[in-house]
């Protein structure tokens, strides 16, 4: 099965708007690729929906539950986060994360990400075009 990386403005995406992002986060409950996401991009999701969108609060935690996204616990890449390479030096995690869990691509809408195109052997690329590759 597919093992997908998840960003957190892509799982922010998909648990309060309709787009791509839910569609991908569907394909995660139907199993037919695996999601897997870090505490680091669980703890911003929860932030900024509490933040941005309170009323989804709870639908966002039981759809985490439901869609089984797996989440990589820090301590299982903290001591790499240092060593990554990218322009925002707090995505650092996303690709540390990413490493850890032997994900062959990260799903993002982050510019900074994606302007990295490979990394490490790992492709990052938009929803959209995950989408178009697994449909």
């Amino acid at each position: 099965m597919l093992r997908l990386f998840i960003d957190a403005n892509t799982l922010i995406s998909g648990l309060v708007f309709s787009g791509p992002e839910h569609g991908l986060l569907k394909k995660g409950a139907s199993r037919k690729v695996e999601l897997i996401t870090s505490e680091d991009v669980i703890d911003e999701v929860v932030e900024v929906i509490n933040r941005k969108f309170p009323s989804k609060s709870v639908y966002a935690q039981e759809f985490l539950k439901l869609t089984e996204v797996k989440v990589i616990r820090k301590k299982e890449y903290e001591t790499k986060i240092g060593e990554q390479t990218v322009r925002d030096l707090e995505d650092r995690h996303v690709l540390a994360a990413a490493l850890a869990a032997n994900c062959k691509i990260i799903v993002t809408g982050d510019g900074d990400l994606l302007a990295l195109g490979n990394y490490k052997k790992i492709r990052i690329i938009r929803t959209t075009q995950i989408l178009s590759e697994i449909n």
